[in-house]
């Protein structure tokens, strides 16, 4: 069944027109607190920053502690924009599987299970716990993909959805200043002026445990060569006023942004 039916069958395009708040207070997936997840262990982690819809991706792989065939793959998206974009991020999950999936085994998380704003689960077998979950609270979307784990499945989505909606909520993020931008105005003074083509060192971010992402409006931001550490900005072909969004994140999945505005010419 393609997943746009199933998608519709559950209300998903009803849901489109509405909209919920934002997570205001960062959530920190850790497999060590969740009781559904104790006999798994947290064996890679990967976090990036997705363009075109501006959200965090955080993703963790568990692997049972004496199954080695048994394994959860968590994934968890932020999405800076709201709820809209989180129900997006929902579809594109639901589709990005190779196996097909049968009508009747896709079950409404918010009927079957009471967790979530909007939410869909299906085993592969079409009977028994469901293989694979998503779900949407608010501005997030939680995967979850299980290997000979669908026992587990359910009571992890139920954890952390009860975290995620016990949380803080805020009706739209605003910018933190970060000291990489500070000291860069403080040092140029003034607009920031680049030719076209050109470059601007933008100064030096600390290696730990925070990650960092850059988006420019126009142009790009990049490492230097000999200097991993050290980020510099090379203006496009575009004159005018470019925006130069910062974004980091330490653990957890609500990023802080900060902005800069560089004129080229």
């Amino acid at each position: 069944m393609p997943v746009k039916q199933f998608l519709e069958r559950l209300g998903y395009d009803e849901l489109l027109k509405q909209e919920r708040p934002l997570l205001g207070e960062n959530y920190i997936f850790d497999a060590t607190k969740i009781a559904a997840a104790k006999e798994f262990k947290a064996v890679h982690e990967n976090v990036f920053l997705e363009e075109s819809s501006i959200a965090l991706v955080r993703q963790a792989h568990l692997q049972h502690g004496s199954k080695a065939h048994s394994s959860l793959h968590v994934t968890l998206t932020l999405c800076w924009n709201g709820f809209q974009d989180a129900l997006a991020a929902l579809a594109r999950f639901a589709g990005s599987f190779e196996r097909g999936v049968s009508a009747e085994s896709v079950v409404s998380t918010v009927r079957t299970y009471e967790i979530g704003d909007f939410g869909v689960a299906w085993a592969w077998s079409g009977k028994g716990d469901p293989d694979v979950l998503a779900l949407v609270r608010n501005n997030v979307l939680l995967g979850i993909r299980s290997h000979d784990a669908a026992e587990v499945t359910v009571s992890l989505a139920k954890e952390v959805d009860r975290a995620l909606r016990n949380r803080r909520t805020t009706d739209a993020y605003s910018d933190t200043s970060h000291n990489l931008f500070v000291e860069l105005k403080k040092r140029e003074g003034g607009t920031l002026k680049v030719p076209s083509a050109g470059k601007l060192s933008l100064g030096t971010l600390p290696e730990g445990e925070s990650k960092f992402f850059f988006l420019a409006s126009s142009g790009s931001v990049n490492r230097e060569a000999d200097k991993p550490q050290s980020w510099y900005y090379r203006a496009g072909t575009d004159k005018g006023p470019q925006v130069i969004r910062l974004y980091w994140v330490d653990a957890g999945i609500l990023p802080k942004r900060d902005g800069l505005i560089v004129e080229v010419y």
